[in-house]
């Protein structure tokens, strides 16, 4: 096996692995990372805190595109999941209700942390993963 290609599964691996355990973390207070992730798409264009629910979207096109080993596009989908994920460590207010009715987002959780840390180890597996062929 190519070594592009092996350490682009091992951080695509970890990537995987620091977002499964996202999920099982609370984001708030009664809010497990699962959860968000499934009603999180309600709340996008609520608030700056809320749209950065979209890194999300950026971040599985990524991996789908490294499998396919679409580099160009799987990179600019990592990079684009990092700069959203990370624009949410510079809110402090997130909309929790269909009122529009915000709450702080006080200190920053595990949660969120795993889950930039995954984005992050996307982006390097998506520079790590060689080109198709074709696409060279």
């Amino acid at each position: 096996m190519p070594k592009g290609i092996r350490t682009t599964g091992i951080a695509l691996t970890a990537s995987i692995v620091l977002y499964l355990l996202a999920l099982t973390q609370d984001v708030m207070p009664g809010w497990p990372g699962y959860g968000v992730l499934l009603i999180g798409w309600l709340t996008v264009g609520s608030s700056v805190a809320n749209t950065t629910w979209l890194a999300n979207s950026a971040l599985f096109a990524a991996w789908l595109l490294m499998l396919t080993r679409e580099r160009k596009m799987a990179l600019l989908c990592a990079g684009g999941a990092v700069v959203t994920a990370g624009v949410f460590f510079l809110c402090r207010f997130v909309v929790v209700d269909e009122g529009g009715g915000a709450r702080p987002i006080g200190a920053f959780r595990l949660a969120h942390w795993l889950w930039f840390a995954s984005t992050l180890c996307t982006f390097m597996a998506a520079y790590w993963t060689p080109s198709s062929p074709a696409r060279r």
